[in-house]
């Protein structure tokens, strides 16, 4: 994780305008590459808006890595983030959860139900 975290610090240093879609990082582990998180950029209706995204590979789920890597962005970054979530995956809402995201909404895309999550720091 310690190369996550000069790659966020360095990203985080960037301002907007420098950067003002998406910053995308790895999560390694010996070197490889074991999943990855994103934080995409946007301007919504009611202002500027923040989303979070991840994955990890299935192979490394339940060790702790991907709390460990959001929560290094969220101290990093210091600002509001949104993530959505199927609410049938139970182990991204106890993630999000865990680190201080709170459930603010639901909404239908198409036939699937999505639940919303904000972090404010």
């Amino acid at each position: 994780m310690e190369e996550l975290a000069v790659r966020a610090e360095n990203l985080a240093s960037l301002s907007a305008q420098e950067n003002p879609f998406s910053m995308h990082w790895s999560i390694l582990l010996e070197g490889k590459t074991i999943g990855r998180l994103s934080i995409l950029n946007y301007n919504h209706h009611s202002g500027p808006l923040s989303e979070l995204e991840y994955y990890l590979s299935p192979k490394f789920a339940g060790q702790g890595f991907t709390t460990e890597a959001v929560q290094l962005i969220l101290e990093v970054l210091k600002r509001p983030l949104k993530a959505t979530v199927h609410p049938e995956h139970v182990a991204s809402i106890a993630i999000l959860s865990r680190l201080g995201f709170k459930k603010t909404s639901s909404a239908f895309y198409g036939p699937a139900r999505w639940d919303t999550y904000l972090y404010t720091p």
